[in-house]
């Protein structure tokens, strides 16, 4: 895009794209792009480090309202929750952001001008504007029923209603609505979509018992005369949706935390005492409070220095979704061009290195350029299903890397149908067409991104 000035309809990384290619965070992309360019991975840790203060930022101010030390305990399980979406380098960072700041503009009116520069900005960066049109709207529902009689309030319901007309303002017009529409669904083959018990790895399920047990419960136990159902509905609905989609826990925990903290609004006094009086308990005043805000600042700096100086050596590819880095190596010979058969988790990687010389069978965009149909069927492949031979026989790639376990049949196959085994690995295998000359594995790839 940088390159051209253009978004391509055609893809240019796979040979199988059979769906008009709807790239929804395309501006994500470019914000990402521009600052890899700028800085490297350090410039890429710059722009997380932006998105996530601003988002922490927004909860310290909604949190103001809560005494010491329960606000600290709030704010900390709010900041922890983000953490599964934090922690990568993905669009999703934007929603974080974005969701407190839809919360602020709806319980300040000054602000609710800006609602359809937030959407239209937000539906380019990323789907989840589709979340925080489910928070609003779930808004104006209780914040109809908080009235005494119940009334609609007309100027924040006109504001999200402009909102999210305003995310007509895409490069695809009505057709990314009807994208999201298809797509977003608790049925996505995509673990993170997938329910808190069907995940591998249970830290998700942790940080949700952590958001109940930290805010939703105590709040609900000690103030519930205090909770409003403006603040109630979004959170509820994030609780239970987050329970069978395991990728809305953080937005879960941002929506308790701006939701529930106005039911600990405590008073505050503010008296300067007499000379005769002990001080009083409440926030610090004076050298003393300018040196507690110099350790605190020394202290997130050496907290943000320690993340960011090993990430900015070396931003690690790790997970069960690594590919075989022995075998990768064979395709870094600038003679390996054409066709690449591999599994859905590895298509990224290989569009990273090797690309365009390399098209890949299937990668993480999925449902962005490839039909149901496709990516069943690329399935299929992987694990060696009679279709997937079939396949195989007709299209007649150029390369397949498959894992040496799944592929087992595919591999069998194919030392009999015009292809080689050029690498053979601990972890999977690489054949080449016959008509090809052979790879070589050398040196193991680097676990380091790029």
């Amino acid at each position: 895009m940088l390159a051209s000035r253009r978004l391509a309809a055609t893809d240019p990384y796979s040979f199988t794209q059979d769906v008009s290619w709807i790239n929804h965070e395309w501006l994500s992309e470019i914000s990402q792009a521009a600052a890899y360019r700028s800085g490297g991975v350090f410039g890429l840790i710059l722009l997380k480090t932006a998105v996530l203060v601003g988002a922490f930022l927004l909860f310290a101010r909604v949190t103001r309202v809560v005494a010491e030390p329960r606000r600290w305990w709030m704010l900390a399980a709010g900041i922890i929750a983000v953490a599964p979406a934090a922690y990568t380098i993905r669009p999703q960072l934007w929603t974080v952001l974005a969701i407190p700041l839809l919360w602020y503009a709806l319980n300040h009116r000054w602000a609710l001008p800006a609602m359809p520069l937030l959407f239209a900005v937000w539906a380019n960066l990323h789907g989840g504007w589709i979340v925080g049109a489910g928070v609003g709207a779930l808004w104006i529902v209780g914040r109809t029923f908080d009235r005494r009689p119940p009334r609609l309030p007309i100027v924040e319901t006109a504001a999200l209603a402009a909102g999210i007309a305003a995310t007509l303002f895409n490069p695809y017009r009505w057709q990314l609505w009807s994208f999201l529409l298809t797509t977003v669904r608790v049925s996505r083959n995509i673990s993170e979509w997938r329910p808190l018990w069907q995940q591998e790895d249970v830290s998700s399920a942790v940080v949700w018992i952590a958001i109940a047990c930290v805010i939703v419960v105590p709040t609900l136990v000690r103030r519930r005369a205090q909770v409003t159902w403006a603040a109630a509905l979004p959170m509820a609905w994030l609780a239970i949706s987050s329970v069978f989609v395991a990728r809305l826990v953080p937005f879960f925990g941002e929506a308790a935390l701006l939701g529930l903290s106005d039911a600990w609004r405590s008073p505050t006094i503010v008296r300067r005492p007499s000379k005769d009086e002990p001080a009083t308990s409440g926030p610090p005043t004076g050298s003393r409070g300018a040196g507690r805000r110099v350790i605190d600042a020394v202290a997130l700096a050496a907290i943000w220095l320690f993340n960011v100086i090993p990430a900015s050596r070396c931003l690690p590819i790790a997970g069960d979704w690594t590919p075989d880095l022995t075998a990768a190596s064979a395709f870094d010979a600038p003679a390996a061009q054409g066709r690449l058969v591999l599994p859905f988790n590895w298509g990224e990687y290989a569009i990273w290195h090797w690309a365009p010389r390399l098209r890949v069978s299937m990668d993480g965009r999925r449902e962005t350029i490839y039909s149901e149909a496709t990516i069943d069927l690329q399935a299929a492949v992987s694990h060696g299903m009679p279709e997937g031979l079939d396949y195989l026989a007709r299209v007649r790639p150029e390369y397949v890397w498959l894992p040496a376990t799944t592929g087992a049949t595919v591999r069998e196959w194919a030392a009999t149908h015009g292809y080689r085994i050029d690498v053979s690995a601990a972890r999977s295998f690489v054949a080449t067409r016959t008509d090809l000359p052979p790879l070589q594995a050398g040196t193991a790839q680097s676990r380091c991104f790029p």
